[in-house]
């Protein structure tokens, strides 16, 4: 059996979601049998990347929800080159794509798979649009997320853990030495990381109030990841920045503009003291990959992510990540088993090959029950190569 597959997404952001459609694009050759091709609105980092690797992406044009006309230009383009390529199935990455391109691969009698990325709360407009198609099938980034789904529709959620690929760091002690220089950082200091998206409840306020705690200690420094992307996140950024200066912690903490993996690499313990869930946090799963030891709170889906055996769970307390901080850089034989631990664990969940392998056995259990003998009436004339 052979699937042509079109994974639908925005693209104008670049987080989770979007490196894992990068993972997908680069471990397609785990699923032979499974053609995958991306349509997006936005042509930007991802549609970049995945033209680099080589992937088919197909530009839908750029949506803005106010302005109906170019919902229905993307929708037009979207039906015609289903139309042209005659896909087995779709999936809608996350509420937004669902509301917006749901009804049409529905129209088109393809198979629709909902993936779910966030935690719904049921009420916000964008997850009422969504929810009026009700999807073949429902995919999920953790248990957590799974259980939220029920919000917006009846289908019991499979749970996909996101397929993250390792990091292998070439010549380590060199790259370690040239960011440190690079960002004014002792080469003796611990270097505590939080690489996120600039939003509210990831923690850096959060973060900044463990810190403060530890300002008498020496020898650590702290680098935030301060990336824009949108005009919230740089308002969001100015009021970290005027935090910082009330924290007096101006030379100890240090704004990085840009995400890079590297950054582990110099990276001693990577602490982001979420203050809401999480939906699942590949960011974590990239720190464990790395070997670098976590320090996050015991909220949503990093609950199935950190163990006893690579971090370190807390309340969301400045008290909290201060002492978890604190033990971290007292207790070298624990720093020693979480560093040694973290890769284990990472693998064990989010291996590309073993949640790539899951992911095809859906699909194509999804074709056979599209095309077989009780299947419903709107599929009866598909026809899976």
């Amino acid at each position: 059996m052979k699937i042509r597959l079109l994974h639908i997404s925005a693209g104008n952001l670049f987080g989770g979601v979007e490196d894992m459609l990068l993972t997908f694009a680069k471990y397609s050759y785990v699923c032979p049998d499974i053609q995958q091709d991306f349509a997006l609105c936005f042509d930007g980092c991802l549609s970049a990347e995945l033209h680099r690797i080589g992937s088919p992406v197909h530009l839908l044009g750029k949506v803005k929800t106010r302005f109906p006309w170019t919902v229905h230009q993307a929708r037009r383009n979207l039906r015609q080159w289903m139309n042209q390529s005659s896909y087995d199935v779709a999936i809608c990455h996350s509420a937004w794509p669902h509301a917006l391109f749901g009804p049409v691969v529905l129209r088109m009698r393809t198979p629709l798979v909902y993936w779910a990325h966030d935690i719904p709360s049921g009420k916000h407009w964008i997850e009422w649009w969504a929810k009026r198609t009700l999807p073949d099938l429902v995919l999920s980034n953790s248990h957590f997320t799974g259980r939220s789904t029920a919000r917006l529709f009846p289908n019991k959620p499979h749970t996909i853990y996101c397929p993250v690929e390792p990091l292998n760091f070439t010549q380590k002690d060199q790259l370690r030495s040239s960011l440190r220089q690079r960002w004014d950082t002792p080469q003796d200091a611990v270097v505590i990381l939080l690489a996120s998206r600039l939003e509210t409840w990831k923690g850096h306020h959060l973060l900044l109030e463990g810190l403060k705690k530890l300002d008498n200690r020496k020898n650590w420094t702290c680098w935030i990841v301060a990336h824009v992307q949108r005009p919230a996140e740089d308002i969001y950024l100015k009021a970290l920045q005027s935090k910082l200066k009330e924290t007096g912690m101006q030379n100890r903490i240090r704004f990085i503009p840009n995400y890079s993996n590297s950054l582990l690499a110099a990276s001693d313990i990577y602490c982001q003291p979420n203050t809401s869930p999480e939906p699942f946090g590949i960011a974590f799963i990239k720190a464990l990959y790395a070997g670098v030891p976590v320090v996050t709170t015991n909220l949503g889906g990093l609950t199935e992510i950190i163990e006893p055996s690579c971090g370190l769970q807390v309340q969301p307390t400045a008290e909290e990540v201060a002492d978890a901080l604190q033990t971290l850089m007292d207790q070298p034989d624990l720093y020693q088993k979480f560093k040694r631990n973290g890769p284990v664990r990472a693998k064990q969940l989010c291996d590309p090959q073993a949640q790539l392998a899951k992911f095809q056995t859906l699909m194509f259990g999804l074709m056979e029950k599209v095309k077989g003998p009780n299947a419903n009436p709107k599929y009866q004339s598909l026809s899976v190569s």
